[in-house]
């Protein structure tokens, strides 16, 4: 996410960041937010506020995670970029689906054709519904609960 904004803003937007550790004891580093830092609605920021309404008031450009607590539904978690909202329709499942989130994922869309899977390079960036789902949004698997909207935070830039 770091390189994400870095590069979206040329620097503009700063980041948020872990507490400085030393290596040696002596050499400083800082290290950007975990996917589970993101998630982590007590976890402060001076420019990235938690928004009140979680996913229902999630605008395009806010940041939304899921992950916390580490070891929850999520694993280690998966963050990524709130998009405006588009339609699609899932060829597997004959559904009409709202898609509004943009980020790099290691699996296809659960969605997509057998085809596409196939072709599919992980690490491509998606536009899925993760972070919006209710429970029991795969017909196919009723116990995957990742990605669900009651799960994630969304944070939003306010320091202007």
């Amino acid at each position: 996410m770091k390189d994400v904004l870095n590069e979206a803003a040329a620097g503009a937007i700063p980041f948020p960041t872990r507490p400085t550790r030393y290596l040696l004891w002596v050499i400083p580093r800082t290290d950007a937010f975990l996917a589970t830092d993101w998630a982590n609605p007590n976890k402060e920021d001076r420019c990235w506020k938690v928004v009140p309404g979680g996913p229902d008031e999630a605008l395009p450009g806010d940041v939304l995670a899921t992950g916390y607590p580490v070891g929850g539904h999520d694993g280690t978690g998966h963050v990524g970029i709130v998009t405006a909202p588009s339609i699609v329709i899932a060829p597997t499942y004959n559904l009409q689906l709202s898609v509004r989130f943009a980020s790099a994922a290691s699996a296809p869309p659960y969605w997509w054709l057998p085809a596409q899977k196939g072709a599919f390079i992980p690490g491509t960036i998606t536009l899925t519904d993760y972070g919006f789902r209710l429970a029991g949004f795969d017909p196919t698997d009723p116990l995957d609960v990742q990605g669900l909207k009651q799960d994630s935070t969304v944070r939003r830039f306010q320091c202007y």
